[in-house]
C-alpha cells in the first residue's frame, strides 16, 4: 500500500521522501565499525619515517592513505596520501626545489610536511603559519557527522580514532572513514527499496538535476584519468550514462577506488559530464 501511494505521488515528492529516509538512516547509525561493510586494513606511519620508505610501505600495502602517528606528541598528528606523492614528484621536477631524489632516502615524512607547509604560505602569500588540525572522528559520531566532516574538510578519509582515556592519551586508529564507505552502507541499507521508491529507478539527470553537462572541460576529462586514489589495477577511466538509474551510480561510485564517474553519451562515448562521490553527498544532504 506504501509503495502505490509512492508512485503515486510527483516525482519532486518522490525525491523529497527518498532524502529524508537517507538523512532519518545516517544519523542513527552511531557505530562506524558496526555500519561499515568490511573493515579494510588500517595502517599508521611514524613522521620519522623516510617518505620514500614510507611510500614504499603505502604501495606494499595496497592503501592510499595512512595516519601519521607522532611519538613526541603521544597523538596523531596528520595524514601522508597519494597527493603527498604527487606533490613530492612536482617538487623534484621543479628546478629551484632544494629537494632532490637522493635526499628521499633520508627526508622524513615530518620533514616534508613541514615544507609542504611553507609552501602552501608561499603560494597563499596570507603568512599563515599554524598546519591543518587533523580532521577525525569517534566510532560513536554518527555516519552523516562523519559525512559533513570530510565534505567541509575537502579530505578523502577521515581517521576514527578513540581513548578510553578523558584526557585523550593513548588514541587508538580503529579504521578510515570514507565517502566511498559510506555509501555503500546507505546502497546496502536501501537495497530492497527501489521498487518501493521508484525515484531510484530514474535517470541520474533527472534525479540530480545539478550536474551541469555543458561545463565539462577536456582539462577536468582528462585528469579523472589521473586520479591519484585510484587502484593501480583498476580500469582507468570509470563512466556511466546520463539514462542511467540513480541507485545504479551510486553502487558504482561505492566501489572502492572511484571517486568520480565520467557521464557518456551512449554509443559515441561523447563525454557530457562528471558526478562525484561529494556531489552525491551534497545532493543527499542539501
Amino acid at each position: 500500500m506504501m509503495s502505490l501511494f509512492i508512485r503515486m505521488l510527483p516525482e519532486a515528492y518522490q525525491m523529497l521522501i527518498w532524502k529524508s529516509l537517507v538523512i532519518g538512516f545516517l544519523p542513527s547509525c552511531r557505530h562506524i565499525l558496526h555500519m561499515s561493510c568490511s573493515l579494510s586494513q588500517v595502517i599508521a606511519l611514524d613522521v620519522k619515517l623516510p617518505v620514500k620508505q614510507a611510500f614504499h610501505i603505502l604501495h606494499e600495502q595496497g592503501v592510499p592513505v595512512a595516519p601519521l602517528w607522532d611519538f613526541s606528541k603521544g597523538q596523531f598528528v596528520g595524514v601522508l596520501s597519494a597527493m603527498d606523492f604527487i606533490l613530492i614528484l612536482r617538487e623534484l621536477g621543479n628546478r629551484g626545489s632544494n629537494l632532490t631524489e637522493e635526499e628521499l632516502e633520508t627526508h622524513t615524512i615530518s620533514a616534508w610536511k613541514e615544507g609542504k607547509l611553507h609552501l602552501r604560505r608561499q603560494i597563499d602569500g596570507n603568512g599563515r603559519s599554524d598546519p591543518r588540525h587533523l580532521i577525525h572522528a569517534g566510532p560513536y559520531d554518527s555516519l552523516k557527522d562523519i559525512s559533513h566532516k570530510i565534505l567541509s574538510g575537502n579530505v578523502s578519509t577521515v581517521p576514527i580514532i578513540h581513548s578510553s582515556s578523558q584526557d585523550g592519551s593513548f588514541p587508538q586508529l580503529l579504521h578510515l572513514a570514507s565517502l566511498s564507505g559510506i555509501l555503500k552502507c546507505i546502497c546496502r541499507h536501501f537495497r530492497h527499496s527501489a521498487s518501493t521508491l521508484p525515484i531510484l529507478q530514474q535517470p541520474i539527470y533527472k534525479a540530480y538535476a545539478q550536474i551541469h553537462l555543458d561545463e565539462i572541460s577536456i582539462h577536468q576529462a582528462l585528469q579523472l584519468g589521473q586520479d591519484a586514489n585510484s587502484p593501480y589495477n583498476g580500469q582507468r577511466c570509470h563512466m556511466c550514462l546520463r539514462s542511467d538509474p540513480l541507485h545504479k551510480v551510486m553502487e558504482r561510485l561505492a566501489s572502492p577506488g572511484i571517486r568520480r564517474l565520467l557521464i557518456v553519451e551512449a554509443g559515441s562515448k561523447r563525454v557530457e559530464g562528471i558526478i562525484s562521490l561529494s556531489d552525491v553527498f551534497r545532493f543527499l544532504l542539501g
